[in-house]
């Protein structure tokens, strides 16, 4: 009987941790304008510095995403608020289908909606690959041509990961402390590598969403640290090797003093170039609209817009927006920690790890502490696809607010 009712209680523990209403109650239990008012804030800055670098032109291309992003944020943060967006339902059950467990729950788990989401960004993923569908931009095959804009297939696989892992660690929680959590990296891995093809940067991203949400969830972390340290060394070994594109980046990367910036190869030198921009701009930066070095730098508006950042606006300007992004990454956690569904909380947690991580990697990137991966600044680089599935991931997060809202009524 004790051992019963302590099974008992446990469950009941289990279930208040992330369903109980001192969740929904409090200073948190509203629409989270602070939230949109810090994405908002970083929109316009990054509107402002398109103008400085290439114009009126460059504003107007930007801003059209820019709404289509809001537009969209409008929809999802306030007609999706009586959608149950933690109730994905599975299609077909599994029972009796298959002999081992395994293969019953992993059939369940990709007739599932987030499955069924994975799985189509995944082909897409693999059939911008094929010659005379994927469109190929400075030897790189990333993107759909659809005539009026560019898609590029990575931006969407980030959402479907971050849904897809959210809804497993929601109902495969106890199985992620355990080595059968290989299965559900498994699930991600295909997607993973075929971006990784092109684009590795996108694939390291993708990568760390789905091990920082599975991490959230376990218990025994010491599996995830060791698969940690092992993808770095891998990652480490597979640049470090081999004459070609990425080697070569790992070899600027490392003797970055040395380039010949007379060379041809004019994006290579793009990180010596940028931190040219950084020493020119040093403390308080050149002012507004007055970067000389920017003009000189290769994807000035895309990659490389940090830089530009810290010539004009110093390193004052510099840290005021990494304490805008910081902003931004504290209201996510405080929602997805405040909100009603385990769902709901990893899902708060995917984006905050995609936001992050593409934040640290671009500032690494252009600071030379990593080998270049073109990673784009979030609401700041130019960029149609990232922008506007940015915007629609902050979109989720304020849906979860809202919605907490409405259940405490």
């Amino acid at each position: 009987m004790e051992n019963g009712s302590k099974k008992s209680k446990n469950r009941i523990k289990t279930k208040r941790r992330y369903s109980g209403s001192e969740r929904r109650s409090g200073y948190y239990n509203h629409f989270d304008f602070l939230l949109l008012t810090f994405v908002v804030i970083i929109s316009i800055f990054g509107l402002i510095m398109m103008y400085s670098i290439g114009g009126k032109s460059k504003v107007i291309n930007q801003g059209v995403f820019f709404t289509i992003g809001y537009v969209l944020i409008a929809v999802f943060a306030f007609v999706g608020t009586e959608i149950p967006f933690e109730n994905f339902r599975r299609f077909v059950s599994a029972k009796g289908r298959y002999q081992h467990r395994w293969a019953n729950e992993m059939f369940e788990d990709l007739v599932s909606i987030p499955g069924i989401i994975l799985i189509v960004a995944t082909f897409l993923q693999f059939l911008v690959l094929v010659p005379g569908i994927g469109m190929e931009v400075n030897g790189a095959r990333r993107w759909f041509n659809l005539g009026v804009c560019t898609l590029q297939p990575a931006e969407i696989t980030k959402i479907a990961v971050i849904i897809f892992t959210a809804y497993i660690g929601y109902t495969r929680a106890a199985r992620l402390d355990k080595i059968r959590v290989i299965q559900y990296f498994g699930y991600v891995l295909p997607a993973i590598g075929a971006i990784a093809i092109e684009n590795l940067s996108s694939a390291i991203i993708v990568a760390g969403i789905a091990f920082l949400v599975y991490f959230v969830v376990a218990r025994n972390k010491l599996i995830y640290i060791a698969m940690f340290v092992a993808a770095f060394m891998l990652i480490v070994v597979y640049l470090s090797m081999g004459d070609d594109y990425r080697g070569n980046r790992y070899k600027n990367w490392k003797e970055v003093e040395n380039y010949d910036l007379n060379s041809q190869q004019a994006k290579d030198s793009q990180v010596l170039q940028g931190l040219f921009c950084i020493a020119n701009g040093g403390v308080k930066g050149t002012g507004f609209g007055r970067g000389v070095q920017k003009k000189t730098l290769p994807e000035s508006g895309n990659d490389m817009i940090f830089a530009v950042i810290c010539e004009e606006l110093g390193l004052i300007g510099a840290g005021v927006l990494v304490l805008i992004y910081l902003a931004i990454l504290w209201r996510i956690m405080i929602i997805g920690k405040y909100a009603c569904s385990l769902f709901q909380t990893l899902v708060c947690y995917g984006v905050m790890a995609h936001m992050g991580l593409q934040v640290v990697l671009n500032i690494m990137v252009v600071t030379n502490s990593i080998p270049n991966t073109g990673v784009s600044l979030p609401f700041v680089s130019a960029g149609g696809t990232a922008t506007v599935l940015q915007l629609v991931e902050i979109g989720f997060v304020l849906m979860i607010s809202w919605s907490m809202k409405h259940e405490n009524k």
